[in-house]
């Protein structure tokens, strides 16, 4: 599970949350006891998203844009599904 201070603490660094963010709730979210070579857990979340900088004169800022959804055995879960756009702003 993935807490919203790691939207912006995570930024362009989008690749992780399908390594570290993959298990589901029935893991626990003690990230030291979570078995990572898991690769195909019962539940798990998909990540999907891109981080883009913005152009001049907004180059203190940068776009993420961020889709996720769970699934149980490969089937997708219903009323999971996320699609987020964050600014941040860098100061």
């Amino acid at each position: 599970m993935c807490h919203i201070q790691e939207i912006p603490e995570n930024g362009a660094d989008i690749a992780h949350l399908n390594y570290l963010h993959l298990a589901g709730v029935n893991e626990g979210n003690d990230i030291t006891r979570i078995k990572m070579d898991k690769t195909e857990p019962l539940i798990k979340h998909i990540w999907n998203g891109k981080w883009e900088p913005e152009n001049e004169p907004n180059k203190h800022s940068a776009t993420m844009y961020l889709k996720q959804y769970m699934t149980f055995a490969g089937i997708q879960i219903p009323f999971t599904f996320t699609d987020l756009k964050a600014v941040q702003v860098f100061l």
